[in-house]
């Protein structure tokens, strides 16, 4: 299994009964799971937890990746104390469950047309994994440029105010406004979770 370092990983397999059907209702205590390092020289014993349907899985911490480095870990799962209809060969180890699970960053762009005020209205919000982030977000930044013609920057890099304490942010541009019949995208980047971050999304008036 090649692993990356630094990185979180899980593996699922499935335990059978001995006619074929999937074994459910299997604890940790069934399992006993060995990781090996690419050197061989270390171990892991991740805890085994059920997914559904007979399908089980265990996850490699990013520390372990850390410590040991990127190359080829091995895994070996047993039965312990199993069901006698159980038996440590029908545990199969599927090598499209090695998956990478690290966090994944994005962001939302609004454009409110204000045109009563002359004003842009530009809203961005965070998420981790999909769940809105109200800390942690720093040198909260914006740009807009004219998607029909490359390079031609609108908004050049300003700063974004935060609303409150929420985890909102906001610009107000009334000098560079978006036109009519134009396409636009609107770049929104951040330093978050100690790395930089950055999302682009379409805006338009005709959209």
């Amino acid at each position: 299994m090649s692993g990356t370092a630094g990185v979180d990983y899980v593996m699922t397999f499935a335990a059978r009964n001995r006619n074929g059907t999937p074994r459910v209702g299997l604890g940790a205590g069934a399992f006993t799971v060995t990781v090996r390092n690419p050197a061989d020289t270390a171990s892991d014993s991740p805890t085994v937890t059920e997914i559904g349907g007979g399908m089980y899985r265990f996850t490699l911490p990013a520390a372990f990746t850390t410590a040991h480095g990127s190359g080829e870990y091995g895994a070996t799962v047993e039965l312990t104390n199993a069901p006698r209809d159980i038996i440590a060969g029908t545990i199969e180890m599927r090598a499209q469950g090695f998956d990478n699970f690290g966090d994944s960053y994005q962001a939302k762009v609004w454009l409110i047309d204000d045109d009563l005020a002359g004003v842009d209205r530009y809203k961005v919000a965070w998420y981790l994994n999909g769940e809105p982030l109200t800390s942690g977000i720093t040198v909260p930044t914006l740009r807009v440029f004219q998607a029909d013609a490359p390079g031609t920057s609108l908004v050049s890099t300003v700063a974004m105010t935060q609303a409150g304490s929420e985890g909102v942010y906001f610009h107000d541009e009334s000098s560079s406004r978006i036109g009519d019949g134009a396409g636009y995208f609107a770049v929104a980047s951040a330093i978050i979770g100690g790395g930089a971050r950055s999302w682009i999304q379409p805006v338009g008036r005709d959209s």
